[in-house]
């Protein structure tokens, strides 16, 4: 997309230029938002600009509140334009666009890019008048306001604001604003909403300056700021300050929100709960759900969930979200009150369809796990995809991609899953933030990006992940293109003080092939041993190589077969080879031997072996156990598992015994026939002793002489078959 002038060009799937002219700008949540209109085709576009460009805009809030200003702009226009041509068919088209019957252009104000939108640079301080504000708040229809507003009279509460502000009242606009902003006896509006609160910062209201500032610190209804808002913030705290001295509720809400959450100001949760607790004292119920989430959560008081639990009791708002929400987790982890998911359930319910993202991802939950409601994994996905589509709630993303992953509730779609999991992890859910980045290492869905994958390994390790600091280390020695053994290790140090056992083991395996560090067996094992002590195969079995090997320890043959028999119990095949092999051909010095050697153990950890691995290696050991065990049916059978394969030591050892037992001649010959060329001396001799002699082939004496001084030259000299003839040395 690009933009020229007051036209802007959009290209559709083909590639194809669209010209619309911008006809209104509207700002929406810090962003502006541009209404396209195309006259041509006469079709209208709503956009936004993002990482400059352009983006086309299908968020369904952001749509409706953009319609619902553009509407209020051409209402405006409208009643203008009657005065002047009401006949015209300009006019006429005008009128008929503010109903809504028709799209159609409208004169549009001059092209400006965001970086030219006028800001505020002035900070005005205001001085508060203490003897104005007990006046007037003992104003008849400001009190009487007010009483209406805390009884949730919504309606009747803004009509007499309303009069109160039409009576100069300055402290009136401030509690309309609160109104427009939170949908409180009307349509949510933030633009109305910040109008209010400048009359009312212009008029020299402490509370409508807090909440002007708060405005342009979370771009309601106006182009973000934080840099002016903080500036204006602190400019006028003290005045601020003066107002919850005067025990205003609304700035005590206000300003101990602000000092328990550190919005503009440093955190002071002890302040700020003290100053919710007079508003409570007052019969704020605002202030009272906030304070009920401070006692619940520990913030400035000792966690006491019987206190936020009997103040939820106490105070109910019914039209508030975080009321039920927080209602509904006391339920829901029987939080000062008693388990109870049904009444979680329904306290999540009304929270939800007030809007509140947390609570729609705790409906889901409910629905997920059949808790307090029928298990319904349809509703559960539904509850999941309104949190996460309209509210962006992170965690709720994250349980619809992992049910898109695995077709619950949903069609099985790996794509939609990914795309889920990029908003938990843009809203700094760990566990998706690994995923993105694997994802974009495996390049399955999203292409394979190497350095996008370290950046969100990167997020996730930051916040002290250790799954995640244990894979960034990874990442820095596996060819992405920025290998680094220094960071390699670092991020796998992070991960082992943490008590990662993995990281642990890998830590060790550092000192011992010399990444970043020099090689040092000692420290190797510490690691080692406390990787080995959370039962990690892999530790244990190099602790038991340590033991049995003197490396960097005392050699100590006991502890070491303890440490591998370890290992081999939790499946690691390094530990069922190396047992196998030790007890086949004899371990040293070991109870009470020379060399132990126990067939039995030695086929149990081969069996093992081959039962989690499929390596021929593997069944030719075991074959050649089960050879010495006498067992020459279960031998040939895993010595031709083997061999099919690939193994030449299989081919050789199942030829001999074809031909010690004189059968299956013609087998035996086509498998050293493979391996005889390989300078293999035993091969060489076995098979010329079958062509010297005709057996399962034709007599071939001169090939035959030929393999047997090539055995002889290749170091071969037994002679374990009869043989009728003699060649040359043999």
């Amino acid at each position: 997309m690009e933009e020229y002038g007051n036209m802007l060009i959009l290209y559709d799937e083909d590639g194809e230029e669209i010209e619309f002219q911008i006809v209104d700008r509207i700002p929406y949540n810090g962003e502006e938002y541009l209404v396209l209109w195309n006259e041509e085709s006469d079709v209208m576009a709503v956009v936004v600009e993002r990482d400059g460009d352009y983006e086309t805009v299908d968020d369904e809030d952001a749509l409706e509140y953009v319609k619902k200003a553009f509407s209020s702009g051409m209402e405006s226009l409208m009643d203008e334009a009657e005065t002047f041509a009401i006949e015209s068919d300009f006019m006429a088209e005008l009128m008929e666009v503010a109903e809504g019957k028709k799209k159609v252009d409208a004169p549009s104000p001059a092209p400006m890019k965001r970086s030219e939108v006028q800001l505020p640079s002035q900070v005005d301080t205001i001085r508060f008048d203490y003897e104005k504000y007990v006046q007037q708040s003992q104003d008849f229809l400001f009190k009487e306001a007010i009483s209406k507003y805390n009884s949730f009279s919504f309606d009747e509460a803004l009509a007499l604001f309303t009069s109160a502000q039409e009576d100069g009242n300055l402290f009136a606009a401030a509690h309309i604003g609160i109104m427009y902003h939170y949908g409180e006896g009307c349509e949510k509006n933030d633009q109305k909403a910040f109008k209010c609160f400048e009359q009312g910062y212009k008029a020299g209201c402490p509370l409508a300056t807090a909440w002007y500032s708060e405005c342009y610190r979370m771009g309601y209804g106006v182009v973000q700021n934080k840099e002016y808002a903080s500036k204006l913030f602190k400019a006028n705290e003290v005045a601020l300050k003066e107002l919850c001295s005067s025990e205003d509720t609304a700035a005590l809400y206000f300003l101990g929100f602000n000092l328990i959450m550190g919005i503009g100001c440093e955190v002071d949760d002890a302040e700020g709960v003290r100053l919710l607790e007079t508003a409570v004292f007052k019969g704020d119920n605002r202030s009272a759900v906030q304070l009920a989430e401070c006692y619940i959560n520990g913030w400035g008081v000792e966690v006491n969930e019987h206190k936020g639990f009997e103040l939820l009791m106490q105070h109910p708002v019914p039209k508030s979200k975080k009321y039920h929400f927080l209602l509904g987790k006391c339920y829901y982890y029987g939080e000062g009150v008693e388990k109870d998911y049904a009444k979680a359930f329904a306290s999540f319910e009304k929270s939800a369809k007030l809007g509140f993202g947390k609570a729609k991802d705790y409906l889901g939950d409910c629905y997920r796990n059949g808790q307090g409601v029928e298990k319904d994994l349809y509703e559960a996905a539904r509850w999941y995809k309104d949190a996460a589509d309209n509210n962006g709630t992170a965690n709720a993303a994250h349980s619809l991609a992992f049910m898109y992953m695995n077709g619950e509730g949903v069609p099985e779609n790996e794509k939609k899953a990914i795309d889920y999991f990029m908003i938990a992890a843009e809203g700094g859910i760990v566990q998706a933030q690994r995923i993105i980045s694997q994802e974009y290492v495996s390049g399955d869905i999203l292409s394979r990006d190497y350095e996008a994958a370290r950046v969100w390994m990167e997020k996730a390790a930051n916040k002290g992940d250790a799954q995640a600091q244990l894979m960034l280390g990874r990442y820095y020695v596996s060819d992405f293109g920025y290998n680094d053994d220094q960071k390699a290790f670092e991020w796998f140090e992070r991960a082992a003080e943490q008590g990662d056992a993995e990281a642990e083991y890998t830590v060790g395996g550092c000192y011992i092939y010399e990444i970043h560090v020099k090689k040092n067996p000692a420290i190797a094992n510490q690691w080692f041993e406390k990787a080995a002590n959370k039962e990690h195969p892999k530790a244990m079995y190099e602790l038991g190589i340590s033991y049995m090997e003197g490396r960097g320890i005392t050699k100590n043959t006991e502890k070491g077969i303890q440490y591998l028999t370890a290992a081999a119990e939790k499946n690691s095949v390094e530990a069922c080879e190396v047992l196998a092999k030790l007890y086949k051909n004899g371990i040293k010095d070991y109870n009470g031997q020379s060399s132990f050697v126990s067939l039995s153990d030695a086929e149990v950890y081969a069996k093992k072996l081959v039962e989690h691995t499929d390596s021929k290696d593997a069944e030719y050991l075991l074959a050649s156990i089960m050879q010495a065990l006498g067992n020459t049916v279960e031998a040939k059978t895993w010595y031709q598992n083997a061999v099919n394969k690939g193994s030449d030591l299989a081919k050789l050892a199942l030829s001999k015994m074809y031909i010690l037992e004189g059968v299956n001649y013609s087998d035996a010959v086509s498998m050293l026939d493979t391996i005889s060329s390989k300078k293999n001396g035993e091969a060489q001799y076995l098979l010329a002793y079958c062509l010297e002699n005709g057996y399962g082939c034709e007599k071939d004496k001169m090939r035959a002489k030929a393999l047997y001084s090539s055995a002889q030259a290749n170091g071969y000299s037994e002679n374990p078959l009869p043989r009728k003839k003699k060649f040359g040395l043999f």
